[in-house]
C-alpha cells in the first residue's frame, strides 16, 4: 500500500513478454469488481469472514448528517409498536435518539441491517484503475471518499486487498487476459509498439 493508504500498485514486468497496457487495464478491473463484490454487496473483509455487526449501544445521531428516520406504518388489527426503544428527537432537535444504536438506526431508516459498507454508495463507486501501463499497475479510491475508505480500516473493518477467494477468483482471469495480451502481440506487425 502507498499514498492515501489504501492504493495497490505493482511495477515492473508483471507477466513477462505478452504483458501490454491492455492486459493491465483488464486485470485492474477485474480485481476492482471483485473487491466491490466481496465488500460492498458481500459484506465481507480480507479474511473472507462477514463483517462484525452494528453497535446496539445507544447512539444520537445529527438530523442534517443522515436522513431522518421513516415512520412505520400500522395496518388494521395490528398492535402498536412499542415506543419505549422507539427513536425520538432530542431536546434540541439537531439529532435523534436511538436507543438500539446504530443498527436500530440502519433498521428504522433504511429498511436494512445488513453489514456491507455502503451507505451512500460513493466509496463503492470510487474504485477504480488509476493507472495501468505495460509495466505497472495502480488500483485504488478516488475522490474524497478515500478519506472514509481510510477511516474504515482504521476502524477494523479490513475491506482493502485481496483475499483468499478473491485469488482463487481472479485465476481464471489472469490466465485469459495474458492468452488476450499473447494474442494481441502475435497480430501485431513486427518492431510496432
Amino acid at each position: 500500500m502507498s499514498g492515501s493508504g489504501i492504493d495497490i500498485t505493482r511495477r515492473g514486468a508483471l507477466f513477462g513478454e505478452p504483458w501490454d497496457r491492455q492486459a493491465s487495464l483488464d486485470l485492474g478491473q477485474a480485481i476492482v469488481a471483485v473487491i466491490v463484490t466481496r465488500a460492498f454487496e458481500g459484506g465481507s473483509g480480507v479474511d473472507d469472514v462477514r463483517y462484525r455487526s452494528h453497535s446496539t449501544r445507544p447512539i444520537y445521531i445529527g438530523v442534517r448528517e443522515f436522513p431522518r428516520p421513516r415512520a412505520a406504518r400500522r395496518r388494521r388489527g395490528q398492535a402498536a409498536p412499542d415506543t419505549s426503544s422507539a427513536p425520538r428527537m432530542s431536546r434540541t432537535g439537531r439529532s435523534v435518539f436511538f436507543p438500539g444504536g446504530y443498527r436500530q438506526y440502519k433498521a428504522t431508516t433504511l429498511r436494512n441491517t445488513d453489514v456491507n459498507l455502503t451507505r451512500t454508495g460513493r466509496l463503492a463507486r470510487s474504485v477504480r484503475v488509476k493507472v495501468a501501463t505495460a509495466e505497472g499497475l495502480t488500483v485504488g479510491v478516488s475522490g474524497s471518499p478515500a478519506v472514509y475508505g481510510t477511516g474504515l480500516i482504521a476502524d477494523g473493518r479490513k475491506w482493502w486487498g485481496l483475499s483468499p477467494r478473491d485469488r482463487t477468483m481472479l485465476a481464471p482471469v489472469v490466465e485469459r487476459v495474458i492468452r488476450e495480451a499473447a494474442a494481441r502481440t502475435r497480430s501485431r506487425p513486427p518492431g510496432a509498439p
